[in-house]
């Protein structure tokens, strides 16, 4: 069971606005903390996919990593405050 959320998922999770590939033109991978499992992942890919410019964002727990799609650049600023909200950090 996740202590960070009391879920039992786990796994990578991606949500994946209505862009396709072939126009992400930029992407960049961050390290999270205090993600464990499927549902922490499921929060912050939730909460990082809202962030304007972001056309597909994926958690992988297994390497607390987050990786984010877009046509232009985000800022790390705009995907720290979304990892934030969720209730999560970047390191």
């Amino acid at each position: 069971m996740c202590t960070s959320c009391n879920c039992s998922t786990a796994g990578t999770q991606s949500i994946d606005i209505a862009t396709s590939a072939a126009t992400q033109t930029w992407s960049e991978k961050f390290s999270l903390t205090g993600v464990t499992c499927g549902g922490c992942a499921g929060k912050v890919t939730e909460a990082v996919s809202k962030v304007d410019g972001v056309d597909r964002a994926e958690v992988d727990v297994a390497s607390s990593s987050l990786t984010v799609h877009a046509t232009t650049p985000v800022e790390r600023a705009s995907v720290a405050a979304a990892v934030e909200a969720a209730g999560y950090g970047l390191s």
